[in-house]
């Protein structure tokens, strides 16, 4: 009988803690609640993302890959339309390489910029 409690406990305790986490990811209307930021194409967003990537990529001199920045990452890929190289998995994707900032850099200065 105390082992059914324990085991039932758990799958709460679970149950919950999956709740959560799926709750804290998930995106609505644009709104990427996780990071509280209205994904729209302005020029101070992708000031912000860029900022955030950019001093990331600065961080890990002697690597390609950078493994952060879930959110910055997925806007760059949602107004860029140029996926970053890593695999998506449950919460987005994990990281992003130099090549796809160089890639994203490259997109806004010359599409979006001349958009206005």
């Amino acid at each position: 009988m105390l082992l059914k409690l324990k085991n039932i406990n758990l799958c709460v305790f679970g149950t919950i803690i999956a709740m959560i986490f799926c709750y804290s990811c998930r995106t609505v209307k644009g709104i990427n609640v996780a990071y509280g930021q209205n994904r729209t194409k302005t020029d101070s967003e992708f000031t912000y993302y860029f900022k955030i990537l950019d001093s990331a990529a600065a961080e890990v001199k002697n690597d390609t890959i950078v493994r952060c920045c879930i959110g910055p990452i997925a806007f760059m890929e949602e107004q860029t339309k140029i996926p970053a190289s890593s695999p998506g998995g449950f919460a987005g994707k994990m990281y992003f390489t130099k090549k796809d900032l160089q890639r994203w850099h490259q997109w806004y200065s010359t599409k979006h910029k001349t958009k206005q």
